[in-house]
């Protein structure tokens, strides 16, 4: 129940932290965790924004709380998208270390995010439209924060490949061919 999920948010965070540092300790390794680390946060995400969006006609000091309480959740979440661009930045290495399954991984995540993203563009575009009268249909779906994890990981990846690129041109400068 969301009561009992909300209980043990904390014990959970903890055993979803140390599963992604078990994943940290090899940042070039297998993260044979990583698909169920962030499996783990979607659905703390989902409590949080189900919370929130319960408690949006509370008090001020009502809310307060709750953000608080949800602080080392939103913490932990921008230390794991972390994580995904240093993989990210670690790619090339990751491919000639055979670790495509990572890779793998990391894309299905960034997928299920931007699917997630999706979705949540759809509804608030439905509410827009109940509010304005042109639907019937009124959605108690908790409002998302669109995270646009294809464009960040296209950014990383694209900031790394210059990086490699210029290194090797300054080689190239100090010896020619």
């Amino acid at each position: 129940t969301l009561v009992n999920n909300f209980q043990e948010l904390h014990q959970d965070l903890d055993r979803i932290k140390s599963m992604m540092r078990d994943d940290m300790k090899n940042i070039l390794g297998p993260a044979p965790n990583l698909l169920l680390v962030h499996y783990q946060l979607y659905k703390l995400e989902n409590l949080r924004n189900t919370t929130m969006h319960m408690a949006k006609d509370e008090p001020l000091d009502v809310k307060v709380t709750l953000k608080q309480y949800f602080g080392r959740l939103d913490q932990f979440i921008e230390e794991f998208e972390e994580y995904l661009w240093e993989l990210s930045r670690n790619m090339i290495d990751l491919i000639k270390n055979k670790q495509g399954a990572v890779i793998v991984r990391l894309i299905k995540i960034i997928e299920s995010e931007e699917a997630a993203d999706a979705k949540s563009v759809s509804t608030k575009t439905e509410r827009r439209t109940s509010r304005q009268g042109l639907g019937n249909k009124k959605s108690d779906k908790p409002p998302r924060e669109a995270k646009s994890l294809r464009s960040k990981f296209f950014d990383v990846l694209h900031d790394e490949v210059s990086r490699k690129f210029n290194i090797l041109m300054e080689r190239v400068d100090k010896e020619p061919i």
